[in-house]
């Protein structure tokens, strides 16, 4: 009899084992599902020189923002010992021919994103660096607002041409333009 209850217990014994291991292995796969599906996989992450043209295209683009702050990167300061600069650049006192040669810049640092980054939209790029899409979504429309004021400058210097270029690459990385 005694035998009889202890082989009992040993079957209970490891049906509880088997069906505590088949809890923790289907712990284990809704966890792994749940980590997995909050995470955006992406290819191998952009190259230095990518990080780097944005960064210089945030720079330009806070010269036409007021010295402004641009997707997390630090705002364009002029030399200290430059007053009248930075008078330019905080009070937008800058005129038709600053407005091209940054816009000019702005196309040379997208047109290399663009080289860089075949076949991606700018938010794909930005969301392959790890940004937010806080951050991402500020850095769109800033960039949106330097399209608007340099539009706005295209009868006082900035020649057609270049917001021509600066539009089609605009376009070219998915960026939807403000009208």
């Amino acid at each position: 009899m005694i035998d009889v209850i202890h082989s009992d217990n040993k079957k209970l014994n490891s049906l509880i084992m088997l069906a505590l291991a088949g809890c923790l292995i289907a712990m284990i796969g809704l966890l792994w599902q749940t980590v997995s599906s909050s995470y955006v996989y992406a290819p191998a992450s952009v190259s230095k020189q990518t990080s780097g043209q944005l960064k210089s295209l945030a720079t330009h683009m806070s010269k036409m923002l007021d010295g402004s702050s641009v997707g997390g990167f630090p705002g364009f300061e002029p030399p200290e010992d430059d007053e009248a600069y930075r008078q330019k650049i905080r009070k937008r006192s800058y005129n038709g021919q600053d407005v091209n040669d940054w816009v000019s810049e702005m196309n040379n640092y997208l047109r290399q994103i663009i080289k860089q980054n075949p076949n991606m939209t700018l938010e794909e790029i930005l969301q392959k660096m790890g940004w937010s899409q806080i951050r991402i979504a500020n850095f769109l429309d800033d960039l949106r607002e330097v399209h608007v004021i340099a539009r706005g400058w295209e009868r006082h210097g900035i020649r057609k041409i270049t917001i021509e270029r600066f539009e089609a690459q605009m376009q070219q990385l998915g960026v939807v333009l403000w009208e």
